[in-house]
């Protein structure tokens, strides 16, 4: 099952939900805005889109901003149970979406914890 159907299939979304009494919507959305953050991170550190007019010092300073939010976001799923799924851990853990997180202190302390 996809990401997307984890979050979407009705079936699979009940039954998880009971099992762990959490509330599927909020940790699907907190992924996936840690997501878009951590792909955000990367693309700006990476002077993305072509031709930005961000300057490089800038770009760095807001990868780093992004970041910061996209291991919040996923401290929070944590906090929602999202770490308590099945294969989620891994997912996190080798997702290329999260590359730009890896070296991070917060997310190696997050992958460690969970």
């Amino acid at each position: 099952m996809t990401f997307a159907e984890d979050c979407l299939a009705p079936k699979y979304k009940t039954r998880i939900s009971h099992i762990l009494n959490v509330r599927w919507p909020l940790f699907c959305t907190l992924v996936t805005l840690a997501r878009v953050y951590a792909l955000s991170a990367g693309a700006v550190r990476a002077g993305q889109p072509k031709g930005s007019s961000i300057p490089p010092a800038d770009r760095e300073k807001l990868g780093v901003h992004y970041a910061a939010r996209a291991v919040a976001a996923l401290v929070e799923a944590e906090a929602a149970g999202y770490f308590k799924v099945a294969g989620k851990v891994d997912e996190v853990k080798t997702s290329t979406d999260f590359e730009p997180l890896r070296s991070r202190e917060d997310f190696k302390s997050l992958m460690g914890r969970v």
